[in-house]
């Protein structure tokens, strides 16, 4: 149906405010809302063809599909799909590289305007037809490729593989090809190379014949032909590649070829070394580059200790790497690991280069409870110059698992100063723990201190008691819990047998209930007592 003239009016004026750029002005004020619903559908059809018309269609399609933006139900999807081709029109106008990265009306992106509201084929005509940058045509392809057709996509890949070709990016190429199994034309483009192979090109044509062979002889006639052409421009890092592929054809002093194969086996990974499983000498090779752990993960420097210590290497580098693993493992607590790829005679050859608080650990590490007890009392004296809490828990720590006597007085001693430090956070804070650095296996501790706790925390006081085993201790602490409150422990303790009984009895008494009756009452609501 043809536009009538007052229609035309209104497009062409929509058409003007686009041009003179006052068109996000007039949608604020609601597109001339004295105007019927049909008006400002012509309008705004106008003006959009006046943003396209103005090189402006991305901010056209911006405004077109704004979730919730000023043009919501103006245009039906017939009317919207109806600029797509003036808007490619317009793409394809303009100038080499342009961007779909920037944000227009809206702050939404073109790239994922169009893969949303737009037609596969249109989209596609789009990525392909217009002077897209780099960046933008891999975005794009990336987004849509599902919805493209296999010829589309071999299309896309061809395209840019002779893009790419003609830039001098062989490697880029030769991937684009490769998704298209377009294997002649990467065949092409090695053979071009190689017969015009310099010092210049070298790498980059020994990586794609390496990388994309056809040909299995391939790589052989390139390193043949370098040899051949030009052996004294090869640098040192092109005579190395050369080297790892055939070291029986590039003639090299002695010398030479250990520096050359010493660099190669540096730049190796872990994955490598332990994948490959190269000769031993080129695992020492790596092994001495990689003595420090870089990262939280990194187990560079375990594989290199573990290749020093098979290969009976006694430089510097295998204790340096023995020395990081140890802080490296106990900073980060990896202590398995770390006395299962350690040896132990190692550990304590590099004793003297550890801090004394290293020793201890590793002392803890490998359960040499000799050297526990002794280094327990090297950190006591230590903790009692620093007035450290922190080292006092540790010696105690120390003797207690290096099965020292329990009832020595060096340990009591310690104890009473755990023990008075908690008392002291207490009194201070109003609030704290008590003997919560007990070792587990301490019984004459959680007794002593188990005693101290009773007119602290009585719940306290109960639960060291269960720890040590002591029955008088246990029973008494229980009378206590109950005689405070039997309300109050049977709630907490309803699943403690001691403190159960305890408390039923003594409610029995208090609300003068039969006991049996009361005693079937918690049974069966156990499950709601708090």
């Amino acid at each position: 149906m043809a536009e009538t003239p007052t229609q035309t009016d209104k497009f062409n004026e929509g058409r003007l405010i686009a041009g003179i750029g006052l068109q996000y002005s007039i949608l604020q004020n609601g597109v001339l809302p004295e105007q019927t619903l049909e008006e400002r559908a012509i309008f705004v059809k106008g003006m959009l063809q006046g943003l396209i018309e103005n090189k402006k269609w991305q901010q056209a399609l911006g405004l077109l599909y704004q979730k919730d933006g000023p043009l919501k139900f103006l245009l039906d999807k017939t009317q919207n799909e109806s600029l797509t081709p003036a808007i490619i029109e317009a793409a394809k106008n303009e100038t080499k590289g342009y961007s779909l990265q920037g944000s227009w009306y809206g702050g939404t992106e073109i790239a994922s305007l169009v893969s949303t509201h737009w037609k596969p084929e249109d989209v596609f005509t789009l990525l392909t037809e217009t002077p897209l940058s780099k960046e933008d045509r891999e975005n794009l392809f990336n987004i849509n490729h599902r919805k493209f057709t296999e010829q589309q996509k071999q299309q896309y890949h061809n395209e840019n593989g002779e893009r790419e070709l003609a830039a001098g990016k062989y490697d880029e190429a030769c991937q684009h090809f490769d998704k298209t199994g377009n294997y002649v034309r990467i065949s092409q483009i090695q053979k071009q190379l190689e017969q015009n192979l310099t010092q210049q090109n070298f790498r980059t044509t020994l990586h794609l014949a390496e990388r994309y062979t056809i040909d299995n002889e391939l790589v052989k006639r390139i390193v043949r032909t370098a040899l051949d052409k030009f052996p004294e421009e090869i640098d040192e890092y092109d005579k190395e590649q050369i080297y790892r592929l055939y070291p029986d054809k590039i003639q090299l002093k002695p010398e030479e070829a250990k520096k050359l194969k010493k660099n190669h086996a540096q730049r190796l990974s872990s994955w490598d070394i332990e994948r490959d499983k190269p000769d031993d000498e080129t695992k020492l090779y790596w092994a001495q580059a990689h003595t420090t752990p870089k990262t939280y993960n990194d187990n560079d420097s375990i594989l290199a200790y573990e290749i020093m210590a098979e290969q009976k290497y006694e430089g510097p580098e295998r204790w340096t790497a023995l020395i990081t693993n140890t802080q490296h493992a106990i900073k980060n607590y990896k202590w398995q690991d770390f006395a299962e790829t350690t040896k132990y005679e190692d550990v304590l050859k590099i004793q003297s280069q550890l801090t004394l608080e290293e020793r201890a650990w590793t002392a803890l590490i490998y359960d040499d409870k000799e050297n526990m007890r002794k280094y327990s009392k090297q950190i006591a004296r230590e903790a009692t110059k620093q007035k450290n809490i922190k080292l006092t828990q540790q010696a105690y720590k120390l003797w207690v698992i290096g099965n020292g006597d329990q009832n020595d007085a060096y340990v009591t001693t310690l104890r009473q100063e755990l023990l008075e430090h908690d008392l002291q956070e207490i009194k201070e804070k109003g609030y704290g723990g008590i003997g919560d650095w007990l070792e587990r296996n301490d019984k004459v501790g959680h007794i002593e201190i188990s005693a101290t706790a009773f007119p602290l925390n009585l719940e306290r006081a109960y639960e060291l008691a269960k720890y040590a085993d002591e029955q008088a201790l246990i029973k008494e602490a229980a009378k206590r819990i109950v005689a405070d409150s039997p309300e109050d422990a049977l709630c907490k303790h309803n699943k403690d047998p001691l403190i159960r009984e305890l408390a039923i009895d003594a409610l029995t008494t208090k609300y003068n209930v039969d006991k049996t009756r009361l005693t079937e009452l918690v049974k069966n609501h156990e499950h709601e007592l708090r």
